[in-house]
């Protein structure tokens, strides 16, 4: 929550309470590492990142949008969300859906994006796009190309290969796969 409270570092701080029960709250402590002696506002936490506006921090001017991943530790230093997010006018409000590829935050750049101060805060949705991932391999013979080679990505759970994919390119060396994120995988080559 945000609070401008005795004790804080100045201006509009962010501070968290452990919840001890059904409600019931331990005393508010300070986000000091992500607070600064301006306004800290509107904060959203998902997934281990902290979201949050801020006018004192380095940004575009007004209110800025950042970010700070806790590390089961410590934040970390709070990022500028950059350009897009971000203008020189207020960004507020940062909120992202369950699945983190849609979201909303509110703004007084100006309708369609334009950088005009408005008397109020309109807001405006973002497309954060999946990662994907995938692997390019090559076949080589010492430094010449090598055609005609049969590779195999396999998946691997432990020290059981699951799921093989296989790809055989006789006119060029290269291959191509998607993969999944977070697994671990194994790649074969092979050639008579």
């Amino acid at each position: 929550f945000v609070s401008d409270m005795d004790g804080g570092e100045g201006g509009r701080d962010i501070y968290y309470a452990t919840k001890k029960g059904e409600g019931v709250y331990g005393e508010p402590v300070n986000l000091a590492s992500v607070n600064t002696p301006g306004d800290e506002e509107t904060p959203f936490y998902r997934n281990g990142a902290l979201y949050l506006s801020s006018n004192g921090l380095a940004g575009f001017g007004g209110y800025d949008i950042f970010t700070t991943v806790w590390n089961g530790e410590r934040w970390s230093q709070p990022e500028n969300m950059g350009v897009g997010y971000n203008t020189p006018l207020d960004e507020m409000s940062f909120y992202l859906d369950a699945n983190g590829e849609t979201g909303l935050l509110t703004s007084n750049r100006g309708g369609r994006g334009f950088v005009s101060k408005t008397s109020c805060f309109d807001i405006f949705s973002i497309v954060i796009p999946p990662i994907q991932a995938n692997i390019l391999a090559e076949g080589f013979e010492g430094k010449k190309k090598l055609r005609g080679v049969t590779v195999s990505l396999v998946e691997m759970q432990g020290d059981q290969a699951v799921n093989p994919k296989e790809q055989s390119n006789k006119k060029a060396n290269n291959f191509d796969f998607p993969l999944g994120l977070e697994k671990t995988y194994m790649l074969i080559a092979s050639k008579k």
